[in-house]
């Protein structure tokens, strides 16, 4: 009986930690009362939920291969006019055996890619959408 007593009397304590001074126009003293903060718990066990929870983490993201070449030099060139048409969106250059690869953009879904391959097409006839594991 003791220790419930000591429980409540803390617990109490612990949801007793908002206060705030409210003046009405009628009156001239501050009012206090005491606010509890809500936090949902948890049905199996009593304890505090977690309520804020991150966006899982994608396996995959999208980008457009613009086009591939035999030399750095040559992908550097694509990279400085691709750069100047368009200074918003992100290249990069990957070297995958045997060759140079050119890619810009980062999407969330492969129709995003698509529609972003297919716009560029009109500049670069070779840009297609391509697939990333995270």
């Amino acid at each position: 009986m003791r220790h419930l007593f000591l429980i409540t009397g803390f617990i109490f304590l612990l949801s007793c930690n908002t206060t705030k001074k409210v003046t009405t126009p009628n009156q001239s003293s501050d009012i206090t009362y005491i606010k509890k903060p809500a936090i949902p718990l948890s049905i199996k066990n009593n304890t505090p939920e977690k309520t804020i929870s991150k966006p899982p983490k994608r396996l995959y993201y999208y980008s457009v291969l613009i086009d591939r070449f035999e030399t750095k030099k040559e992908a550097d060139k694509l990279v400085d006019e691709f750069k100047s048409q368009f200074p918003l969106l992100p290249i990069k250059i990957r070297y995958e055996t045997p060759r140079y690869k050119v890619y810009t953009g980062i999407y969330n879904s492969e129709a995003e890619a698509d529609e972003a391959a297919l716009k560029l097409r009109s500049k670069y006839a070779g840009a297609f959408s391509v697939q990333f594991k995270n």
